[in-house]
């Protein structure tokens, strides 16, 4: 697994560092994310691109987690 930056930090560096915006990848996720990033620091999504924020409660609409751990 990698940490990711979910905000680029190419773009974001202010949120370099911070606990909220570091989040686990695997490692093909986080290369082919890299630093694509598709508005400004609060848009996540915009239209019908971007990414879902794994700390967000909307996490949940598009996924479904199990009692043994599985998503």
């Amino acid at each position: 697994m990698h940490i990711d930056h979910f905000r680029p930090k190419a773009l974001f560096m202010h949120l370099a560092t911070h606990y909220s915006n570091l989040v686990y990848a695997c490692p093909y996720c986080n290369l082919a994310k890299s630093d694509d990033w598709p508005g400004n620091e609060t848009q996540c999504v915009v239209g019908d691109r971007g990414y879902i924020d794994p700390c967000s409660p909307a996490l949940d609409q598009h996924f479904e987690r199990y009692d043994n751990g599985r998503i």
